[in-house]
């Protein structure tokens, strides 16, 4: 997934997304592009939810 310019994100090390930025296992935070939040969002649910490996939080 790309939450902004210039990152690409592993959706297994998402450890939470909020409204202006994606919190990462090891604490980073990646922005998020103004007005994106919802499709990252929906991304990331879509995944975690599909994904019978996925480690739920």
């Amino acid at each position: 997934m790309q939450p902004y310019r210039g990152y690409i994100v592993n959706l297994n090390e998402i450890r939470s997304v909020s409204p202006d930025n994606i919190t990462m296992q090891n604490g980073s935070t990646i922005l998020i592009k103004r007005g994106d939040f919802r499709r990252i969002r929906n991304l990331f649910f879509e995944w975690m939810f599909a994904s019978p490996d996925a480690e739920r939080v």
